[in-house]
């Protein structure tokens, strides 16, 4: 079973992170894809991110394609939400293939994880590309060679393969421009934000009064 694993806070959840979601899942071929909300997460100041039940409800809310599984893998850990404690979480199931999705710009930062190197050697990542900036592979080139160790890239494949890590691929998806900063300025300002998020995670955000 191919399985791929699309953290985040999801603050809240929105038609970009589900469309983005469904090209992955799609291209690769995979069975199932948890989305995991982080429970504290690491780097973002708590104020700014609503309650873990409040943004965990909403992702069930949206994910209606049966092959979404919403997990609260981080959730049941006291402290921060960190990946390479979920990763080896899932590591235990038996699972053929696990990929781990992140976007280019947070690839680009994950020197700053905790055990990244460690990370690198456990799981296949899909860096999820930047349509608007321009020699992009030169770019991963360059951060994989300083940050991280020696890598070899493959045009054929859109992947760097290194000889302990596992393969980090390349994939393009569709582009929304939809961020989950702007949904909650939209609310603060008490403008709507439909079709930026689903039916559903917006009635649930009016009922409860989120994001105010």
């Amino acid at each position: 079973m191919r399985v791929g694993l699309f953290g985040g806070t999801f603050n809240p959840v929105h038609n970009a992170h589900l469309r983005t979601a469904l090209d992955v899942v799609e291209k690769f071929k995979l069975d199932k894809l948890f989305l995991i909300p982080s429970s504290i997460p690491p780097h973002k100041r708590s104020e700014e991110t609503e309650s873990a039940k409040s943004r965990y409800e909403m992702l069930k809310l949206a994910c209606e394609d049966a092959r979404f599984i919403v997990s609260d893998v981080e959730f049941n850990r006291s402290g921060p939400s960190y990946t390479v404690d979920t990763i080896d979480y899932f590591l235990k199931k038996d699972y053929n293939e696990l990929f781990f999705l992140i976007g280019t710009d947070a690839f680009l930062e994950i020197d700053l994880w905790k055990n990244y190197k460690k990370l690198l050697k456990k799981i296949s990542f899909i860096i999820m590309k930047r349509p608007d900036v321009k020699d992009e592979i030169s770019i991963l080139k360059k951060y994989i060679q300083d940050k991280i160790g020696k890598y070899n890239y493959s045009e054929d494949k859109k992947c760097f393969s290194g000889e302990e890590n596992k393969e980090l691929f390349l994939t393009n998806v569709t582009q929304l421009n939809i961020s989950s900063t702007n949904i909650r300025d939209l609310i603060k300002k008490g403008d709507s934000i439909k079709h930026l998020v689903c039916e559903k995670v917006e009635d649930y955000i009016i009922s409860k009064g989120l994001y105010r």
